[in-house]
């Protein structure tokens, strides 16, 4: 057992690695793409497709990695660092690339080639076909005095360095020091959120009071209704209702097969095949849906040991559709009348914490001797923040999040590329 135990967590550490890296680099290759796709839109002259969200959404990926494999709070190793500028750079590429208007000249026909070799020569890099790259020739994107060549040229040298920087192995373990205190170091690591907080201590009480009475009415099988409490039970309570209908449907789901497949088939050897074939296929399905019904398949095999026949596993299936339903009505009873909160409520705050972090991050561009951690870790907070923001805007209706997004994102990104010229 203990080998077993052992042998999954090592597969797990070593899967979770290597969806880390394949994540890295279907990111990093659908900005390379698109920016491929907007420089042959502009030498056949046909229109450019903006997807400036689109664009985002994979750099925010990156910063997800970054976060969750972070070694700790305010310690990202440099070739973390090198991998979001990577991003960010491939950002400011192709949003140069949308803005790009006139007709297209030969300079800029030259121009625009060159990019678009180097931006092969970088996909060949993250795909791993070659193990450097080339150095860039100014000369190679038109005339010195040319801005508009001189800017793309800067990008994708931008872009070469951060690359290297990001697969070089010595940078994967370089970890430059931070210079806050324990204090903000601890805090920085806690991350207190008060929608966490706040449901955690929601369910923590209902599970507990809940589960008093489970056992103190001995009920049978009164695990389904605490795990029903826990499953529908959400941070916003918008988001019980919809939860509690996924559920619903997967109880019954899952129950019809169960009930079907264990009154067909006696034998407790196959019932332990379909209750492991159930296992199995939870691990390809995303939907609540389809995963919970297979959980359904599974305990309920548990739970008709020693019984046969349609009318006991149907009134066991009965016993856990009621369980459900009961703990459905409690779960959007509690979570609607004790501290609810709101997901619009959520957003608003989300926002403003979304616009401190970046007026920060803007300020921290125009200091002398910044904290790399301290700077990158905003870096990171900010699009998760963003991601979070948008999911928020989208579920609640939230109008207007997208320019004002726009606008904290432009006044960071300007920031950033005055440091970056600077040395930073």
């Amino acid at each position: 057992m203990l080998v077993g135990a052992g042998c999954i967590m090592a597969y797990q550490l070593i899967r979770c690695h290597t969806r880390a890296a394949d994540t890295v680099q279907e990111a990093l290759n659908a900005m390379l793409d698109e920016a491929g796709n907007c420089v042959c839109c502009l030498l056949t002259a046909t229109a450019t497709p903006a997807d400036p969200e689109t664009v985002r959404a994979e750099l925010c990926k990156l910063s997800r990695v970054v976060y969750e494999r972070r070694k700790r709070a305010l310690c990202v190793s440099d070739a973390s660092f090198s991998m979001l500028d990577a991003g960010r750079g491939l950002e400011h590429v192709i949003l140069q690339l949308y803005a790009l208007e006139g007709p297209i000249t030969p300079a800029r026909e030259v121009m625009l080639r060159q990019l678009q070799t180097q931006l092969s020569a970088f996909r060949a890099f993250t795909d791993k076909e070659c193990g450097t790259l080339p150095l860039l020739n100014r000369n190679a994107f038109g005339p010195l005095d040319d801005a508009e060549a001189e800017e793309l040229y800067r990008s994708a040298a931008y872009i070469r360095e951060h690359l290297l920087h990001m697969a070089d192995p010595d940078k994967r373990t370089a970890y430059r020091p931070t210079a806050q205190s324990l204090s903000i170091r601890l805090k920085a690591a806690l991350d207190v959120s008060p929608v966490r907080v706040v449901y955690a201590l929601r369910v923590a009480a209902l599970l507990a009071a809940f589960t008093a009475l489970v056992q103190h009415f001995q009920l049978p099988h009164g695990k389904w209704l605490l795990f029903t409490l826990a499953s529908v039970s959400m941070p916003y309570a918008d988001d019980v209702a919809p939860k509690a209908k996924k559920r619903l449907i997967a109880t019954l789901l899952g129950g019809a097969v169960a009930w079907t497949a264990f009154s067909l088939l006696p034998s407790p050897g196959m019932r332990t095949a379909v209750m492991m074939l159930s296992g199995y296929l939870t691990s390809y399905f995303s939907d609540y849906r389809f995963t919970f019904a297979c959980a359904t398949v599974g305990g309920l095999g548990g739970a008709v040991t020693g019984l046969a026949g349609w009318r006991e596993i149907g009134g066991m299936f009965g016993v856990r559709l009621g369980y459900i339903l009961l703990g459905i009505a409690i779960a959007c009873v509690v979570n609607r009348l004790l501290f609810p909160f709101m997901r619009r409520t959520a957003t608003d705050q989300l926002w403003k914490k979304y616009a401190a972090t970046t007026a920060l991050l803007s300020e921290l561009c125009r200091q002398p001797g910044v904290d790399v951690q301290l700077y990158y870790s905003l870096v990171i907070q900010a699009h998760l923040i963003e991601q979070k923001l948008l999911q928020n805007a989208s579920d609640a209706r939230y109008n207007g999040m997208g320019d004002l997004l726009a606008t904290c994102r432009d006044r960071v990104r300007r920031a950033h590329r005055m440091r970056s010229a600077a040395g930073f």
